[in-house]
């Protein structure tokens, strides 16, 4: 009788063992993909206040002609634009 109850035991002890592993498993792949989403949630806050402080350098129409035109070659009607080239070292 005793050795019944050892072997149901036993038997009781390795099938919460094995759920045990089972849940730790998953709980460390979890774990790792969070991280790996909280690494990638600090990089768009990142990319997100440089984009913020983009949208603000823009708002103000004076750095959007300037950017504009340094870019783009803008510039209005009633201007000329001159475009220097610099000298090439031959040596």
């Amino acid at each position: 009788m005793k050795f019944v109850i050892v072997c149901l035991l036993f038997l009781v002890l390795v099938a919460v063992g094995y759920q045990l592993y089972g849940v730790a498993g998953n709980y460390f792949s979890l774990r790792g993909r969070f991280i790996d989403f909280q690494k990638t949630a600090d990089e768009l806050k990142v990319e997100n206040k440089n984009l913020e402080k983009k949208i603000n350098y823009f708002a103000n129409p004076y750095n959007l002609i300037k950017e504009a035109r340094l870019r783009l070659n803008y510039r209005l009607p009633n201007e000329r634009m001159i475009i220097i080239v610099p000298p090439q070292n031959n040596e």
